[in-house]
């Protein structure tokens, strides 16, 4: 090994390798692959957000700055989010992470620039990890988006 591949061994890389987390995502609760909602998700990893704004991404959905290149483990899961499905409107709610679970409660957003724009205002607004059991984070969970 050079010292920089012990280095993404370790700690992982800088950046985050979008094509590998494609290749370790798996689908669940109905989601496929093929989702014009799940299409609007990467094409906003790869074409919309910076370095830094997929590096804010992956901290919000694992609680890590950096994803090991390592083949084993790594899954990253994406889910329904059940209650923007069932609302009729689901450009009106917020993604959910599971960081423990490095999974994704993906509202069906109906366009890429409502992808673009949730994802956004998660990455820079939700941070904290380990608050699931609070009385704000039972709150925040009947919690949607006035549009004006």
């Amino acid at each position: 090994f050079t010292w920089q591949e012990l280095e993404n061994l370790v700690c992982g890389v800088a950046d985050v390798d979008v094509e590998f987390l494609h290749s370790r995502t798996k689908y669940v609760g109905g989601v496929k692959m093929t989702d014009s909602h799940i299409k609007f998700f990467w094409e906003v990893l790869v074409n919309d957000f910076t370095p830094e704004d997929r590096t804010q991404f992956l901290r919000f959905v694992w609680g890590r700055e950096r994803m090991s290149t390592a083949e084993e483990g790594n899954t990253f899961i994406i889910g329904p989010h059940l209650r923007a499905r069932d609302s009729g409107d689901p450009d009106k709610w917020l993604p959910v992470a599971h960081t423990c679970f490095f999974s994704l409660d993906l509202p069906p957003y109906t366009s890429r620039d409502v992808m673009k724009e949730r994802l956004q205002f998660a990455i820079t607004n939700c941070s904290v990890i380990d608050g699931d059991q609070t009385a704000e984070s039972a709150s925040n969970m009947n919690m949607s988006l006035a549009l004006s």
